[in-house]
């Protein structure tokens, strides 16, 4: 669960997004709003998400340290950059809001499930990042145990409440 203020909601491709700042960070964040008609007429207010992610172009390390040696790598092990939130000058006209985070973050817990077919993420993760934790779905073969570092890209969705 994270505390967010909440602004407004916007249009995205599937729906509805929260536009929200992180309370505790003060960082812009988009959340997909799976029950955007329960709360239509929310005003702006402090509000708590469950938020879930689901996950691509992930990489895992082990540690921090491997985190770290990675040279093209400029992130802290616990950040989060919310992309989907403004344009760079390189997209700025084509730019459309989204619920998309660029994160690394520590991981707190973990199931798999094997037996998904190949297509479907075979693990949820509890990840720690920037704010708030952040459980996240995706698909990877390799192992990925507590303590280990995800990076990645996420799009965030949850419910609002109030």
């Amino acid at each position: 669960m994270a505390r967010f203020r909440f602004f407004r909601f916007e249009d995205c491709e599937d729906g509805k997004m929260a536009v929200l700042e992180s309370v505790d960070e003060n960082y812009p964040v988009n959340i997909f709003t799976d029950n955007y008609e329960d709360v239509r007429e929310l005003q702006e207010c402090d509000v708590d998400i469950d938020v879930y992610g689901i996950g691509s172009d992930i990489e895992v390390f082990e540690s921090e340290n491997a985190f770290a040696s990675k040279p093209e790598n400029h992130m802290a092990p616990i950040s989060l950059i919310p992309v989907g939130t403004f344009a760079i000058e390189a997209n700025k006209d084509t730019f459309v809001p989204s619920p998309h985070v660029l994160f690394a973050g520590k991981v707190i817990s973990v199931e798999r499930n094997p037996d998904d077919s190949e297509d479907e993420p075979n693990y949820l993760l509890e990840i720690e990042t920037l704010g708030m934790t952040l459980n996240l779905y995706l698909r990877y073969e390799g192992d990925i145990q507590p303590g280990f570092i995800v990076y990645g890209i996420a799009w965030l969705y949850g419910d609002i409440e109030e």
